[in-house]
């Protein structure tokens, strides 16, 4: 189970990011869709029959695999951190269409 405090501070992060790169701006819109493919990533909008591709996805860091320098007992390592978007993930996007942009910001559960 995700750690949600810390979705919740991506999800943070990254509205204050793209808020502050372009500004306030009331051309941007929430949308959800379901992730059909993952290498590369598409994405189906809700109530849309043709996917997003890659292309016209930006995906936060926060939804894929990443890797971290550790050291535990005096022994470094890396770890990957496993938290890439899986097909059948439902997400929340938010669409700038000003700058035709469509941010995937965080994971969404529908209230389940």
């Amino acid at each position: 189970m995700p750690n949600t405090n810390q979705s919740t501070r991506n999800l943070g992060a990254d509205l204050r990011r793209v808020v502050k790169k372009y500004g306030a701006n009331k051309e941007v819109s929430l949308m959800y869709g379901t992730v059909v493919g993952v290498d590369p990533i598409e994405v189906l909008v809700d109530g849309s029959t043709d996917p997003l591709q890659a292309a016209d996805l930006m995906v936060s860091v926060s939804l894929t695999n990443q890797s971290v320098k550790a050291t535990f007992d005096g022994v470094s390592s890396t770890l990957t951190i496993e938290n890439a978007l899986k097909r059948g993930e439902r997400v929340a996007m938010i669409q700038d269409t000003a700058h035709n942009r469509i941010y995937v910001t965080e994971r969404a559960t529908d209230g389940e």
